[in-house]
């Protein structure tokens, strides 16, 4: 990357790994390394002030990846690292990054070699900057300024409620408090999901089909009540003994993850064939890597066939995750191989790879769900053998007693 004009041959036992010609373009040369996919979905940058000259690629605004992989920054053509310069490219993508996922770049900087100090590490891997702050405030602002050249992220139609939206939904929340309904006594020590009512019984979504699910292991856990949204991204609850709020994303990535494993673990993940097969070029890096785990992610029940010179085709998909982005979730799983699996077996990979799988279809934030999808969702949830974290690890539920809310308002 940091030599375009010069071609670089790799062999191993006698066989041609890399040939990569010789090319005058940052964007040739990703494309010979990591393939169309990526290629196609960066743009160049440049920029300059005064002794530092700045030029490299960054993702399209929307294009990003699960882990920091496609990151890296070159000093006078040599590979570097330096948290000022991350920092910069976070500051520069902002709010277009969605949560736990990261931008693409590749980052060159040229200067004076008397500014830079390159033995503050052994393997001289570490830079420092004399003019650290301005280096990366050129940084941030250059791609900053490319970015918003070429377009924004996604506008967010829903970050605020109009007056009438609350009046109505207040409307809606008074009108299911008076909704009439035959109570049954929940478990102590389950999670049981249905409407407020003013006493501690509980409502029955319909005659016997939501009965308490007992949480094995899990004992002192509230009755929970779903109210509200909040932000089209929280469900707030209420429980016996205070509220508590749902991060609706972690729950339903929860939920769907334990199916996936329930599945696999039986061996009969449903597959559904896809009518267009998706198709995604790789570079040979990562289409190497993806050949070597064809198999065992037939296992998991996405089925993809190498078509060669880079090029695979996805034929089927776990039926759970049917309408999903295809191309970006083989994408993010190659990534999550690349991580943690090159030296072994996807079974030891199994969590992970279905965490993946897990989050793409999972309810995202900014949706708004209707009661019934609500009172689902958390039933779902309570049903789940770990249902107090999301695959990653994130919560799922925080909870708060009615003492620690009268503690907030200073009334005890």
């Amino acid at each position: 990357m940091a030599h375009p004009a010069v071609r670089f041959r790799l062999t191993h036992n006698k066989k041609t790994v890399l040939d990569l010609p010789a090319s005058m373009s940052m964007t040739e040369r990703t494309f010979q390394i990591y393939g169309a996919e990526v290629a196609e979905n960066v743009i160049e940058f440049s920029g300059e002030r005064e002794p530092v000259r700045l030029t490299g690629l960054i993702g399209r605004p929307g294009y990003t990846r699960s882990d920091k992989t496609y990151q890296d920054f070159y000093v006078n053509h040599r590979a570097i690292r330096n948290l000022s310069l991350s920092h910069a490219l976070y500051s520069a993508c902002g709010d277009m990054l969605m949560r736990d996922r990261h931008p693409v770049a590749f980052i060159f900087i040229e200067l004076d070699p008397a500014l830079v100090d390159v033995n503050v590490h052994p393997a001289k891997a570490e830079v420092r900057f004399r003019n650290q702050s301005q280096i990366h405030d050129l940084v941030r602002d250059v791609i900053r300024d490319e970015l918003r050249l070429r377009g924004t992220a996604p506008t967010r139609e829903r970050d605020n409620a109009r007056p009438e939206e609350v009046r109505e939904a207040f409307a809606s929340y008074l009108q299911s408090q008076a909704a009439p309904g035959a109570g049954t006594e929940a478990s102590r020590h389950s999670l049981f999901f249905g409407r407020r009512k003013r006493d501690t019984d509980s409502i029955p979504l319909s005659a016997g089909a939501l009965a308490p699910q007992p949480l094995t292991g899990m004992p002192g856990i509230e009755m929970l009540y779903p109210l509200a949204q909040v932000h089209d991204s929280f469900i707030l609850a209420q429980s016996r003994d205070g509220m508590a709020i749902i991060d609706q994303h972690a729950a339903h990535e929860r939920v769907l993850f334990e199916k996936l494993q329930d599945q696999f673990g039986a061996g009969e993940v449903p597959v559904q064939d896809l009518l267009v097969p998706d198709h995604v070029e790789l570079g040979p890096a990562q289409g190497g890597l993806l050949k070597e785990y064809l198999p065992e992610l037939a296992k998991v029940g996405l089925v993809v066939e190498d078509f060669g010179n880079g090029t695979f085709m996805i034929k089927a998909v776990p039926s759970l995750l049917a309408g999903t982005d295809y191309r970006k979730l083989l994408l993010d799983i190659l990534d999550e191989v690349n991580v943690h699996g090159r030296s072994g077996k996807i079974e030891r990979l199994r969590d992970e790879v279905l965490s993946v799988m897990a989050c793409h279809p999972a309810i995202k934030v900014h949706r708004r769900l209707g009661q019934r999808e609500m009172e689902s969702l958390l039933l779902d949830l309570s049903r789940c053998r770990m249902p107090h974290t999301c695959p990653h690890g994130r919560p799922t539920i925080v909870r708060y007693s009615i003492d620690e809310i009268k503690r907030m308002f200073k009334r005890i």
